[in-house]
């Protein structure tokens, strides 16, 4: 028997949470050089609008990180499911597999 891990995309999906919590505290505990740097000692709005829209397509991209992870986690455990009822020898593997998932194709 195989042993079928069904969980990367989760172990991955923590570690992103993870990283989102220890940047948001070091977003907390740097807001006062953060606000010196970005909002008081600009000159003109643009670098506003510039640093805004990094940041916005930076949001935008983990996102669809997440969402795309989310997507995999899915078709993992779907691909695990499929896997475990080949090694027991079902007849119809894809039987009980969501038609939505690749592996039913």
């Amino acid at each position: 028997m195989i042993d079928y891990s069904c969980s990367y995309s989760k172990g991955v999906l923590y570690r992103l949470l993870l990283l989102m919590v220890v940047a948001t505290g070091l977003l907390v505990f740097g807001a006062q050089q953060i606000n010196q740097l970005y909002f008081e000692n600009q000159l003109t709005s643009v670098g506003l609008i510039i640093n805004g829209t990094i940041f916005g397509l930076f949001l935008l991209g983990m996102v669809k990180i997440i969402i795309t992870l989310l997507q995999y986690q899915a078709e993992e455990k779907a691909l695990c499911s499929f896997a475990l009822a080949m090694d027991s020898g079902v007849y119809q593997p894809a039987e009980d597999i969501d038609p939505k998932r690749i592996i039913h194709r």
